[in-house]
Formats: C-alpha cells, structure tokens, sequence
C-alpha cells in the first residue's frame, strides 16, 4: 500500500511539474507573439451579413454595434426580433454582447457579458449551425473566458469546435480568425500567422481582416511576408463609407 501511494505521489508530482513547466512556457510564448487582446474582437459585419440578407431592417443595427453604439443598437433590435428565425436572434444577441464585453471596462461585468454571448452562440448554434454562431463561441471562450484555472479545458474544448467547424466552413474568414485567437492564446505564434494568412486569403478583399492583421504589433518582425500581403490587401481595398457593410 505504502509503495503504491508512493507510486501515485511521483506520479502527480511529474503531472503538475510538466503543467507548470507548460504554464510558463506559454507565457513567454505568448509575451513574445501576437496580443491576444486585439485578436479577440467580433467581425461585425461578417458576423451579421446573413442575418441582414434576410432581414434588411436589420442593417442599422450592425451598423451602430460596429461603431461601438451598443445601446442603440439593442434599442432598435428590441422591436425587430420577434421577426427573426431563432437561431438569427440568438446570433444578433450573442453579438451584441459580445461587442459590449469588448468595451467593458469592469472585468467581472466583462465576464458575464461574455459567458451570456456564448450560451447564446450555443444555443444558436444547436438550431442552426453557422461559421458566426461558432466565431462568437470562440470568441467569448478564449478571448474572455480564459483563464490560468481552465486554460487547458478551453484550449481542447475550443479545439474540437474548431475543428468541427471547419470541416463545414473553411472558407470562412471568421473560423480562421478564431483559430488566430486560439493559436495565440496556447502561445503557439507560427500556427497564429497561418491562420492569419489563411484569413487574409478567403477575406479576399474585406478590409476589417486586412486592418486588424496590418495593425498588430510586431507583425513586421514576425512575418514581413504577411505584413506586406496585409499592406497591399488594404491598398487595393477602397475605405467604405459608414454603413452596415464597415466593420
């Protein structure tokens, strides 16, 4: 008895040492590599292009939670819901939370915003599965949601959702800005880079992907390759005017 509790003690000694070897390397990972902080924001407009193609009325709500206005734009979407199939609804709302995390100073406020948007993104996602519906859960998991308590927990979670989802969507923009997010987060810079630059490709053209992967910091240092692609993507991009299509 005494051998086997002895057995069982190294045994958990070597876990947690290779768990707290692994905390640490990911944090000088992650010191060193792209600001998880301006990769978690929501793409706006992507995310409420299909709810806007079936419901039109909806456009000026995307419009102000894209500038920021998130009070008006629960204000004007109250009376267009009922209108909306569910999963739509539940994408808008998840949003909209979302982009209030993203503004909140207040961490414990923060939280809870983001821990709703990603039930609502979940139960969206359940009636009506969607390259948005999955950005927004992955979004608010690892963008708000992450701590050193369940870092692990939410890097596999958040892994096998990607996963899924992208066997469904890989095309989409969305997922691979998400996989950024992830790959940042784990401290994993490369895998971060090819995401990106696997959303700059199938972006093709949209300028939101194009600034905020133009605008990080470092990004010359660590890949000049995909600062230049990002330069010249935003170079053959005319600036919108303000509208429902601006992130």
């Amino acid at each position: 008895m005494d051998r086997a509790f002895t057995a069982a003690l190294v045994a958990l000694s070597y876990l947690v040492s290779l768990l707290v070897y692994r905390r640490f390397r990911i944090a000088g990972a992650r010191a060193e590599g792209l600001p998880v902080e301006r990769l978690r924001g929501v793409h706006v407009a992507a995310v409420f292009a299909p709810v806007v193609a079936d419901a039109p009325a909806l456009a000026e709500v995307a419009a102000l939670a894209a500038e920021g206005s998130v009070r008006n734009a629960r204000d004007r979407f109250a009376p267009l819901a009922g209108a909306l199939a569910p999963a739509r609804r539940l994408c808008v709302a998840s949003a909209l939370d979302l982009v209030e995390a993203g503004r909140e100073p207040g961490r414990l406020r923060r939280m809870i915003l983001a821990g709703r948007a990603r039930r609502l993104a979940r139960r969206g996602s359940r009636l009506e599965p969607s390259a948005a519906l999955d950005h927004l859960w992955l979004q608010a998991a690892l963008g708000f949601l992450t701590d050193a308590t369940n870092l692990e927990l939410v890097l596999w979670t958040s892994g096998r959702r990607l996963r899924r989802a992208l066997r469904r969507d890989g095309h989409s923009p969305l997922l691979h800005l998400s996989a950024a997010l992830r790959a940042a987060v784990a401290g994993e810079t490369a895998e971060a880079l090819q995401a990106l630059g696997r959303a700059l490709y199938h972006a093709r053209g949209d300028r939101f992907v194009a600034e905020l992967i133009g605008s990080l910091p470092r990004l010359r240092e660590l890949s000049p390759g995909l600062a230049a692609q990002a330069s010249a993507a935003l170079a053959a991009t005319p600036r919108l005017p303000p509208g429902p299509t601006t992130p």
